[in-house]
C-alpha cells in the first residue's frame, strides 16, 4: 500500500488493492485508515526495504504519515493478528505471502531468509 508503481518489485498489488477496496467500502461516518504490519515481510515478494522507506519519507512530507509502532510477538494484539493469520492460511492455502506475514512475526531466521 506504500508502493507508487514506479518501484522494481511491487509485492503483491491485488491483496494490497482488496484492502483498500475493503476499507472504501466502509459507511461514510468511520475514519478509515490502513496499516501495513511487519516492516520487511514484502522483501519476500521482491519489494526493496529503500523503496518502502522512501515511500514513508515522502508520505511524511505530504502530511500523511500518522507513525509507527512495534507489536511484540507475545503481546494480545500480535496473537490475536496471528490467530487472523493462521484463519486466512486455511481459508486461502495457496498465498504464500500469508505464510510470511506469521513467519516474519514468529521466526527471525525466516525474517533473515527472505531477499533483501
Amino acid at each position: 500500500m506504500l508502493m507508487r508503481g514506479d518501484e522494481a518489485g511491487l509485492g503483491t498489488p491485488e491483496e494490497d488493492m482488496s484492502s483498500l477496496a475493503a476499507v472504501a467500502g466502509l459507511p461514510d461516518r468511520l475514519v478509515r485508515l490502513v496499516a501495513c504490519l511487519g516492516f520487511g515481510i514484502d522483501s519476500y515478494h521482491g519489494v526493496c526495504h529503500a523503496h518502502v522507506l522512501e515511500n514513508l519519507a515522502a508520505l511524511q512530507r505530504a502530511g500523511a504519515y500518522l507513525g509507527a509502532f512495534s507489536i511484540s510477538p507475545d503481546s494480545p494484539e500480535a496473537i490475536a493478528y496471528l490467530d487472523a493469520v493462521a484463519h486466512a492460511e486455511r481459508s486461502t492455502p495457496a498465498r504464500p505471502s500469508i505464510e510470511a506475514h506469521r513467519a516474519a512475526l514468529t521466526d527471525v531466521r525466516a525474517r533473515r531468509s527472505f531477499p533483501h
